[in-house]
């Protein structure tokens, strides 16, 4: 305090508290003058400040300081806001049917339009005004007093007078509005909110649902631009012309203190005080807190904020878990397990079904006894013929096909046997090989190729099967590779394609079986079609693989797929779109946040981090589920464009539905792993609690014990797995591969032995063989693992013992509602202080003894500057 009217700023921007940030109480301030402050500084501090007292949404949520602005009036100003741009929209919204030339793109219940922004944006903007109005008056209008009566009357009156004193000595130059104009604020709030919902009430009765829907998304908009663009901007602009055009009528006004009255209650009594006795007697005493008492002080504080952190965290990653199970949920619809089982009823199980298929006159009688009967039905189950239209659905009247059927064929050519001696002159097939597989044209019969005599009109007219003796490149039929049972095959081939009708179907294939279509070249034949179900939404995609070996044997493979058409985001429900916003919007922070951890923490001390792998794991599946979505959208699109084409001029054009399928079951697997990663990060959050984390701190603390017995174990595994392929491998089909033999011995663990086909297969070598397993690998190596466990549990609960009870998120949750509470009502109380950090604290300051210490001190520094100062007494600054 002295008599020169300077002004010093002193930039600190940190509290000074042992339960806040950094739990610093002692803080060395370093003097800068105004004209130096940074524009950045004083524009974040100004900002701060606007954001709480001007930006009505995000005050509901501060207290603003120096202003009278309760949290009803705030309230009562958005309702009044939000019936204003409810009305306002209704005024000016035209729906689509009145403007039919705009085009309009649907979010679930939403709709918008180039007409919805520009109706949103009148409707805040007229609805603005009359706001501000109010709520400037609210924010400046002085209070209305009120008498209130009180048992202790004489401490009522020392109330009155100290406030009296203060007014009377410390004086401030602000002019509040009249208390008047709250009632006209009131009343413009009232009339906002009374008139708005009458007409809104005349509105809605004349609207439909389809109107009130477009309105609704311009309703939307309006609130967003309020919060997110209007506010805002009135925040920058009031921020920008408080530093810069209004700077000197926002500078804190001087303090003036009217040293002739304050002389005069100090001369009430007979004794000067110094100010030693200011800081002694009048002023509060506290005791020292001990650097102990400091430490502890700040663990807490460092638990607590740990655990607000944590819940924070969790709530926040609670909303993206949900949003990515309901994903996942949605995207596995519940009804594809009764399509696909539907669909292998009716072909693949029974007498005559698929899987009973070992040959070729089987797949034959296949085809015309089951498939053609299901895939043509021509009667009900009554036996009454269908109507035309009724014969272009499945034989269960649940599914349509979706064009036809097509049939193909991959070959390979004729080669001389490796072992020629034994069988010329007879040549050999080799096992399918894509790169050298047959791609001749022929000519029925696999008769070489002649343009004259095969390449003519007639012949076509005469053979309906003539193209199907012609290659056809992947690339021209949109094909796919299949991975069978025994090979996998290329996306070319020899095509048949179906026809409309089961008469022209039976004669197509009676045409092929004549001329031998399948012969000791052929490797491979693929039967795909595409059913619809419209009562569930669901597309069915069918595979159907024989496959013949060059072993002479014939296997069976078939893979049904049921999936979702997505043709475009508006096509998927408002729960839907909500979720993917979700996610998206996760995994848009994610990385940044990732790129901070990794700047903060350096390279070597971030990649030591689990979790930090997992982070960047799930972006990588996550982007690479977007693009896989995209992809299959419009493959989506390709496909049921090319169907309404057919269907518009007639033609017969197979759609490979197969890239769909492709697509939706790689965005499921990584949907699948997206998942699994996200609900182990639970794990991450909950972790500054040692107890969640004591199973992650086992496997930690046995890490290298854990590898050294894992690579013993990997190795003897290996060892018997070897030993079990060469010893039954020819003989059991559990043990025909290395892969099928290491699951075969792994099922041993859980219990699924099979010993007695092992000792049917080698009656010999088989008991020495599972007893050597069984007591090496299951029981030895199982209770080494077992033991290396214990001692690591043993000594992880030994270190979680030590630590005390952390400050939990219960804990931070009930002093979150407590605090949320103080913001509407706080209760009275005799200790408002957060953390008690003194021992003993002196009575309530005298009032009159106070001023009077401090009247002497001034009257001393005013006699050292009184040289220097031309009215040293009038004023303090």
């Amino acid at each position: 305090m002295v008599f020169y009217p300077f002004r010093y700023t002193f930039q600190c921007n940190k509290w000074l508290a042992l339960d806040d940030k950094d739990c610093t109480i002692e803080r060395y301030l370093l003097e800068l003058p105004n004209e130096h402050s940074s524009l950045p500084t004083l524009l974040k501090d100004q900002s701060q400040r606007q954001m709480s007292e001007h930006h009505l949404w995000m005050s509901l949520f501060f207290r603003s300081d120096g202003l009278q602005f309760s949290s009803v009036q705030k309230l009562s100003c958005l309702l009044a806001l939000v019936c204003l741009v409810m009305v306002s929209n209704a005024m000016f919204f035209k729906s689509s049917k009145e403007e039919q030339h705009i085009q309009q793109f649907k979010l679930g219940i939403l709709r918008f339009s180039a007409s919805t922004f520009y109706v949103s944006f009148m409707g805040v903007l007229i609805s603005t005004s009359p706001i501000i109005f109010a709520t400037m008056i609210f924010q400046h209008a002085g209070k209305m007093r009120t008498i209130t009566k009180s048992n202790n009357e004489k401490k009522d009156r020392l109330e009155t007078d100290s406030l009296n004193l203060y007014s009377e000595i410390f004086r401030e130059h602000k002019t509040p509005l009249s208390h008047l104009l709250l009632f006209l604020a009131w009343f413009v709030i009232v009339i906002a909110v009374v008139s708005s919902s009458f007409f809104l009430i005349l509105y809605s009765m004349e609207w439909g649902k389809e109107k009130s829907e477009e309105w609704l998304s311009s309703f939307f908009f309006s609130f967003l631009e309020s919060v997110l663009v209007v506010d805002p901007v009135k925040v920058l602009l009031i921020t920008i012309l408080s530093l810069t055009i209004l700077k000197h009528l926002k500078e804190e006004d001087n303090l003036k203190v009217d040293l002739e009255k304050l002389g005069v209650l100090a001369s009430y009594s007979g004794t000067w005080e110094t100010e030693q006795n200011i800081e002694k007697r009048e002023l509060p005493r506290c005791s020292k807190i001990s650097k102990n008492r400091i430490r502890k002080l700040r663990k807490k504080y460092e638990d607590e904020t740990n655990a607000r952190s944590a819940l924070r965290e969790l709530l926040s990653f609670t909303i993206y878990i949900i949003a990515i199970y309901i994903i996942s949920v949605t995207e596995r619809d519940k009804y594809s397990f009764g399509v696909k089982q539907n669909i292998e009823n009716y072909l693949l199980y029974g007498r005559n079904g698929f899987n009973s298929i070992n040959n070729t006159r089987a797949f034959y009688d296949w085809m015309n006894k089951t498939f053609i009967p299901a895939f043509y039905p021509v009667e009900n189950y009554a036996g009454g013929s269908l109507r035309a239209l009724e014969r272009q659905w499945f034989k269960d009247m649940s599914g349509i096909r979706v064009g036809p059927a097509r049939m193909r064929q991959v070959r390979m050519k004729e080669s001389t046997c490796s072992y020629h001696k034994l069988t010329w002159p007879y040549t050999c097939v080799d096992s399918y090989i894509k790169a050298e597989e047959d791609r001749n044209a022929y000519c029925l019969g696999w008769q070489e190729y002649n343009k004259v005599s095969c390449g003519g009109y007639v012949y076509k007219y005469k053979y309906y099967t003539s193209d199907s003796w012609t290659y056809m490149d992947a690339s021209d039929i949109w094909g796919m590779t299949i991975k069978g049972e025994y090979n996998s095959y290329g996306g070319g081939g020899y095509i048949l394609k179906f026809v409309r009708n089961r008469e022209n179907a039976h004669l197509l294939l009676e045409e092929l079986l004549r001329y031998d279509w399948i012969n000791r070249q052929s490797r491979a034949v693929s039967l795909e079609f595409t059913l619809f179900n419209p009562n569930v939404n669901l597309f069915g995609y069918v595979i159907l693989l024989v496959e013949f070996t060059e072993l002479g044997s014939v296997l069976t493979w078939s893979n049904i797929h049921a999936f979702k058409p997505v043709l475009s985001l508006s096509s998927l429900n408002s729960m839907a779109l909500l979720c993917y916003a979700t996610c998206i919007v996760y995994y848009i922070y994610l990385p940044f946040n990732v790129i901070w951890n990794f700047s903060v923490f350096g390279w070597s001390a971030w990649i030591k981090m689990p979790w930090n792998i997992v982070d960047c794991l799930s972006i990588i599946l996550a982007y690479s589920a977007i693009a896989a979505f995209i992809l299959r959208m419009e493959d989506t699109n390709t496909a049921i464009n090319m169907f309404y084409e057919d269907k518009s001029t007639g033609a017969n054009r197979f759609i490979n539905y197969g890239h769909i399928v492709v697509w939706d079951t790689v965005f499921n697997v990584l949907l699948a792993v997206l998942v699994f990663l996200s609900t182990l990060k639970i794990l991450k959050i909950v972790g500054y609690n040692k107890r969640f984390t004591e199973i992650t701190a086992v496997i930690s603390r046995a890490g290298k014990e854990l590898l050294t017995f894992g690579t013993l174990l990997i190795t003897l595994f290996f060892a018997f797995v070897s030993f079990a392929y060469l010893l039954f491998g020819s003989k059991l089909v559990g043990y025909k591969s290395m892969f099928k033999t290491c699951v075969s011995l792994v099922n041993t663990f859980i219990g699924r032995n099979k010993l007695r086909t092992l000792v049917e297969a080698s009656p010999t070598t088989a008991e020495f063989f599972y007893m050597a397993y069984v007591v090496i690998v299951i029981m030895f190596m199982l209770t080494i693992f077992m033991s290396i466990l214990n001692s690591s549990i043993k000594e992880v609960r030994l270190e979680t013992a030590k630590h005390a009870v952390m400050f939990g998120m219960i804990k931070v949750l009930k002093k979150t509602f407590r605090e949320f509470l103080q913001l509407f009502y706080i209760p009275k109380r005799k200790n408002q202080n957060k953390i008690n950090v003194s021992e003993e604290v002196a009575d309530d300051v005298d009032l009159k003894a106070t001023l009077q210490s401090i009247r002497q001190t001034l009257k001393r520094y005013e006699r050292v500057y009184v040289d220097d100062t031309d009215n040293p007494s009038s004023q303090i600054v």
